[in-house]
This record gives C-alpha cells, sequence and structure tokens, in this order.
C-alpha cells in the first residue's frame, strides 16, 4: 500500500510500551519487499513473529522499523521489521491492537467477514430471544478464522530418567518442575 503514513510514533510507542512486558507477537506482512526474515517465511502476510527484551538477540525499535535478532531452527537470523509492514501486535496478557491501514487486503477481508459473522450471530440470536417465550438452545461456537497456534501444557513428573529425589521441590504445588510440550 503505497499510501501508509511515515509518522509511526504512535505505533512505536506502543510497542515500546508492550514491550516492556514479558513478550509480544506482531502481525506482519512479510510479502512486501522491504521486510527482511528468513527465506522460507518471506511472501506470508500472516507472518507472527514474537518478540522479548528478555531474549539473548538485540530488540532495537527505532523511528521506522524494529530490528531483532531472533533464534529459528536455521540459527539466529536479524530481522528487519518496517513498522508500516505491522498490521497487529498481542500482548503477553493477550490485549490486540489492529492497525488496518497497514493489513494486506486479505486480512481486511478477513476482519470484515469475522465481524460481518458475528453482527449477523448476534442479531440472530436477539431475535430467536424476542420470539422465544421458552429457554434459548445454546448455539455451538463459530470456528474463528484466525490461524490457531499451538497449545503448550504442563507434563508432570519431569524428564525422563530423572529421579524424584533428583526433582525436589521447585514450586511446583506437587513438588518438581513442570515441563511443557507441545501440543498439535
Amino acid at each position: 500500500m503505497d499510501d501508509q503514513p511515515t509518522d509511526f510514533s504512535e505505533k512505536r510507542a506502543t510497542l515500546e510500551k508492550l514491550l516492556e512486558g514479558d513478550h509480544i507477537f506482531i502481525h506482519v506482512d512479510a510479502s512486501r519487499d522491504d521486510v527482511v526474515v528468513p527465506a522460507g517465511l518471506k511472501g506470508d502476510q500472516r507472518l507472527t513473529l514474537k518478540l522479548s527484551r528478555l531474549f539473548q538477540g538485540k530488540t532495537e525499535v527505532s523511528q521506522t522499523q524494529i530490528s531483532v535478532e531472533l533464534l529459528f531452527p536455521e540459527g539466529y537470523f536479524t530481522c528487519q521489521v518496517p513498522l508500516g509492514s505491522i498490521w497487529g501486535v498481542t500482548s503477553d496478557t493477550g490485549k490486540s491492537m489492529f492497525w488496518p491501514e497497514a493489513a494486506p487486503r486479505e486480512i481486511l477481508q478477513m476482519v470484515i467477514r469475522t465481524m460481518a459473522d458475528d453482527a449477523a450471530a448476534e442479531e440472530t440470536s436477539e431475535d430467536s430471544s424476542e420470539n422465544s417465550s421458552r429457554e434459548a438452545t445454546p448455539q455451538p461456537a463459530k470456528k474463528s478464522s484466525w490461524p490457531v497456534r499451538p497449545l503448550l501444557s504442563p507434563l508432570e513428573g519431569g524428564h525422563k530418567g530423572e529421579s524424584d529425589s533428583e526433582k525436589g521441590d521447585k514450586g511446583h504445588p506437587k513438588g518438581g518442575n513442570p515441563h511443557l510440550k507441545r501440543i498439535k
């Protein structure tokens, strides 16, 4: 989008404030020529990168871009993400911001469809409750069109081969340290 604003002071301030927390997820249009990410991620209009000042790699936010060294399976890579390519951010507390002027057409269409579907479902729900004096039948939750990230869950018992005496009580209510695994 050629008519994007060049003053990103508000977006920069928002990102800086959110980076004071544990981590943030930035949602990037990596199909833009000025976005520098590993080759396998280039072209993804819905690229999500996790940033934290607590990571080993450096994170710098300038007036026009974020330069961040992130660890990928191939090793560390310095990503250059122009602020104009960031169309959304989600904080570690779940707070999200959306900048429609930076979003690709596909994302805008998805947001509009989701909002229209939500409005239609709400309208249908209101109509059915007004027209029915009996108890409303619960409707199944609609599946979101947003991508779902893998969830992490604690594993009880620690690493294989580690005895209970080696684990000790490390602050976990059941003793031992919870371990996380990726759920697909």
